[in-house]
C-alpha cells in the first residue's frame, strides 16, 4: 500500500496525475490521444462496401488514423475500417447507406485491357450507370506508362486503343474520374481516400440542416420541407 496522507476530495489536485475518469468506450472523445484507451485503434465512422462479385478485394487494413490520433509514445495508431461484403448494382465500392450516390471500380492491368477488348459493350453500360453517380471513379492499379509501355503479355488490344478510348469516355462521361494510381497498394490507399472523402463533406452538408436540428432537438419546432 503506497505510504502519505489520503488526498482531500476538497482541494485540486496538484500531483500531476492522470484521474481516471470512468469514460465509456461510446464515449466520443475515447479517440482522444489521453484517453485511457489511446493504444487501441481509431475506429472509422463509416461502413465500406464491397460487392460481392469482387475478386481479391482490398482488406482496408494497413491504414493509420489522423496525425491527430496518438499512442502516449507519439505513434500514429491504427485505423479500424468496417467491410461489409453485399451486392452493388454498379462498381464494386461504395459506402453503407450512400450506395446510390458514390462508386468506385476498381481495374488491374490485365482486367482493363481484358474489360476493353472483349467485355467492352458491357462496361460501357457501366460507365452510362456510372455517369449517374453524385461521385464515381474508376481506379487503376497501374500507371499510364505502364499502360503504355508494359501491357500484359497476351493483351489483344494495343495501348494504343485503350488509351484513346479513355480518352474518348472521359469526354463523353466528364462525370467520372479516372485514376491511374501505379500499383494495387496505391491504388486501394486512394480508394478509401475517396469513400472517406465523401464521407466527410456528406456530414459537413448535414450540420445544420433542419433533419439534424430536429434530430437532436426533437422540441426544437424545425420541420422538414
Amino acid at each position: 500500500m503506497p505510504k502519505g496522507r489520503p488526498s482531500d476530495p476538497t482541494k485540486p489536485d496538484t500531483s500531476g496525475r492522470q484521474k481516471n475518469t470512468g469514460k465509456c468506450k461510446s464515449d466520443p472523445k475515447a479517440d482522444d490521444p489521453t484517453d485511457i484507451d489511446s493504444e487501441k485503434p481509431v475506429f472509422c465512422p463509416f461502413t465500406v462496401i464491397i460487392d460481392t462479385r469482387e475478386q481479391a478485394p482490398y482488406q482496408f487494413r494497413t491504414f493509420k488514423a489522423d496525425a491527430k490520433h496518438k499512442t502516449p509514445s507519439g505513434i500514429v495508431r491504427d485505423l479500424f475500417i468496417p467491410v461489409e461484403i453485399a451486392t452493388l448494382k454498379t462498381a464494386d465500392y461504395s459506402i453503407k447507406g450512400f450506395e446510390s450516390e458514390i462508386a468506385i471500380e476498381r481495374k488491374s492491368l490485365t482486367d482493363l485491357f481484358g474489360t476493353l477488348g472483349s467485355g467492352r459493350e458491357r462496361f460501357e453500360r457501366e460507365l452510362e450507370r456510372l455517369s449517374e453517380f453524385q461521385i464515381a471513379h474508376v481506379v487503376i492499379e497501374a500507371s499510364w506508362e505502364t499502360v503504355l509501355c508494359k501491357p500484359p503479355e497476351r493483351a489483344k488490344l494495343s495501348p494504343k486503343s485503350v488509351f484513346r478510348s479513355i480518352n474518348a469516355w472521359e469526354q463523353e462521361f466528364p462525370t467520372i474520374h479516372w485514376q491511374f494510381m501505379g500499383m494495387k497498394a496505391i491504388a486501394e490507399h486512394k480508394t478509401f481516400r475517396i469513400l472517406e472523402r465523401f464521407w466527410n463533406q456528406k456530414q459537413k452538408s448535414l450540420q445544420g440542416s433542419p433533419e439534424a436540428i430536429e434530430k437532436e432537438n426533437p422540441q426544437s419546432g424545425v420541420t422538414s420541407m
